[in-house]
């Protein structure tokens, strides 16, 4: 459900994102501790998957714009899917208006039956390109 308290809608997700990223929580919990790589914000980070037993990096399929998206883990090991390129394809192809300081997800259920499943919250900079939202 989105949009709860002022137009209740219902929105499907892709179920092969919650078991892809089930599967990342089985090789991180294996190892005993998430192989961190960069961080690309505060308070989120790539993963090293090698360290973790891929070899090459893992990734879902966009409901969006069928595009490869990668995951991100935060400093508490919870994983989300980065859809940072479509938030941007959508800003740069459609007449969308957000402020930063905004979550912008909504862009992307705005003329869509799907929801951003396992998504942290997005806003934009001064450029108007998204990046994560810091709380």
């Amino acid at each position: 459900l989105i949009d709860v308290e002022t137009n209740p809608t219902v929105k499907i997700f892709d179920l092969r994102i919650a078991e892809k990223i089930r599967e990342l929580h089985m090789r991180i919990n294996a190892q005993g501790y998430p192989p961190y790589k960069n961080e690309v914000s505060k308070n989120v980070y790539t993963l090293n998957y090698k360290k973790i037993g891929y070899k090459e990096e893992p990734f879902v399929v966009s409901p969006y714009t069928n595009n490869n998206l990668p995951f991100v883990i935060t400093g508490q090991g919870d994983i989300f899917v980065d859809y940072s390129s479509d938030l941007y394809h959508v800003l740069r192809n459609k007449n969308v208006k957000v402020k930063p300081g905004e979550d912008i997800r909504h862009i992307l259920t705005d003329d869509s039956l799907f929801v951003p499943a396992y998504s942290l919250p997005y806003t934009i900079n001064q450029k108007n390109e998204p990046i994560f939202l810091a709380k």
